[in-house]
């Protein structure tokens, strides 16, 4: 599962089929009022968080990368709800501009079948730079619009 706050909220999202829990439940909890409340549907929620995400830094054009679950062998079958979460990633990353989904394909385990191993971080890594790059890139061209040039930083912070 993935866990963090907007705002004075916080969000639990996703989840691991090894403990039967459904991979596209999306939570949402209210210190002020001390509940929890299912948002029914992950992509709708991903793809508004993003926007709040962007909305709260007053960063429209900011890149939002999504990384593909690991697809680990002997880890359990690539089975429906994991394939829901990846085909909400994908979509979200498709329709939503200055956004990427980096896939995992080829990473290997630690021996738990659960998190990359080092190799593979250090893979996955380099996946998700050449992503940024490729956003941050997309991003200045939108800042500098049609016909011009986008001015070049030493550092990358699209807003």
């Amino acid at each position: 599962s993935v866990g963090f706050t907007v705002g004075n909220k916080g969000y639990l999202t996703t989840g691991y089929p090894q403990f039967t829990v459904d991979l596209d439940d999306c939570w949402e909890y209210d210190p002020a009022t001390d509940t929890w409340t299912q948002k029914a549907d992950f992509e709708a929620a991903l793809t508004a968080l993003i926007a709040r995400f962007r909305r709260d830094l007053d960063a429209p054009r900011v890149p939002f990368l999504i990384g593909q679950l690991g697809q680990f062998a002997g880890a359990g079958p690539w089975d429906e709800p994991a394939r829901r979460v990846d085909l909400a990633h994908r979509n979200v990353a498709a329709q939503v501009p200055f956004a990427a989904f980096v896939p995992s394909d080829g990473l290997t385990s630690k021996p738990d079948n659960l998190h990359f191993d080092a190799r593979s971080l250090r893979d996955f890594g380099k996946r998700y730079a050449a992503a940024f790059a490729e956003l941050v890139k997309r991003s200045r061209a939108a800042a500098a619009g049609p016909g011009q040039s986008p001015k070049t930083s030493a550092t990358p912070a699209p807003r």
